[in-house]
């Protein structure tokens, strides 16, 4: 998310609360983020990850009186231009709901595609059709159009099959009294959970979570620097599965997801055919990494506040 001098005036009311600091301001005397004195975090260190990655925001995440950065602080090592941050990090829940709910903000995917030189392939294709980069009414277009199918109600009905994974995976612990979450219940559920709401095959489940790894890795600065072409290897290895789902569907039409998005191809209001791909791949990757990314942190979560521990879980 990029933030704006406009954004951070808009936020005037919201400063005092939350300690905004002070460093430099517009003719109204609101701060303005370019000039603050903020704590410095990078992002791209190897240590920002595990329990490092929560203690160093933790640290980050306290009040400025009692030396962290209160609710902003800026990330370097711009590889572009090393004199100006590489982004700002919004670390207090409320200014960060601010900044999503604001129809200035918007998603850098094609700013983190420049900065590492991914101006061309599939891959960028993906970053640019991404409906996360879509501004405005094209984006409130796309959600208008596959937003009823992805309702609540929508996916009650894959509740009872979720439940059914779920059960499966219990029962195939080797020891039913410890596991490794994340790789026992978390990749597997997302990825066996995903593959069946849009309709492709159990057994595909596998592959496309390691596609959705990789083509998630699209908002990973340190891979992007360094492993862009086995993440344009991915990004096309899937671009080409979901093709040939589509093509299936002509002639095979089923109750899912991926049926509902081909109904919405076609018309003056309709989608095109690319943007029915590119919204199933967007599904692989944000579905499958996102649910088992969330059910890692709420375990995570569940098991290190004191009291929060259910009996025999540890």
């Amino acid at each position: 998310m990029r933030i704006t001098r406009n954004l951070c005036q808009q936020q005037k009311a919201e400063c005092s609360a939350l300690d905004c600091g002070s460093g430099g301001a517009n003719n109204d005397g609101v701060p303005i983020v370019s000039q603050l004195d903020l704590p410095e975090i990078d992002i791209t260190s190897g240590d920002l990850t595990g329990d490092g990655y929560h203690r160093r925001l933790a640290e980050l995440a306290r009040p400025a009186e009692l030396g962290g950065a209160g609710w902003l602080a800026r990330a370097e090592h711009n590889p572009i231009d090393p004199s100006s941050p590489l982004a700002y990090i919004v670390l207090d829940r409320k200014a960060g709901e601010f900044f999503l709910r604001s129809r200035l903000a918007a998603f850098p995917g094609p700013q983190i595609a420049d900065l590492f030189g991914v101006t061309g392939g599939r891959l960028r294709e993906q970053i640019d059709a991404n409906i996360l980069n879509q501004q405005g009414d094209s984006h409130r277009r796309l959600r208008a159009l596959i937003g009823p199918a992805l309702t609540p109600t929508a996916a009650d009905r894959w509740r009872p099959v979720m439940r059914e994974f779920l059960c499966r995976l219990w029962d195939g612990l080797a020891e039913p009294d410890t596991c490794e979450f994340v790789a026992s219940f978390a990749k597997p559920y997302s990825s066996l959970t995903i593959a069946t709401v849009l309709g492709a095959p159990a057994r595909d489940a596998p592959r496309m979570h390691e596609w959705a790894r990789w083509v998630q890795r699209q908002f990973d600065l340190g891979v992007m620097a360094t492993q862009a072409a086995e993440t344009e290897r991915a990004v096309n290895e899937v671009y080409g599965y979901v093709e040939e789902l589509f093509r299936q569907r002509t002639t095979q039409p089923a109750d899912d997801l991926l049926t509902a998005i081909s109904s919405a191809e076609g018309g003056d209001d309709g989608l095109s055919h690319d943007e029915c791909v590119n919204l199933v791949v967007n599904f692989i990757g944000a579905g499958i990494e996102t649910t088992q990314g969330q059910l890692g942190h709420a375990m995570r979560g569940r098991t290190s506040v004191p009291g929060r521990t259910s009996p025999g879980l540890n």
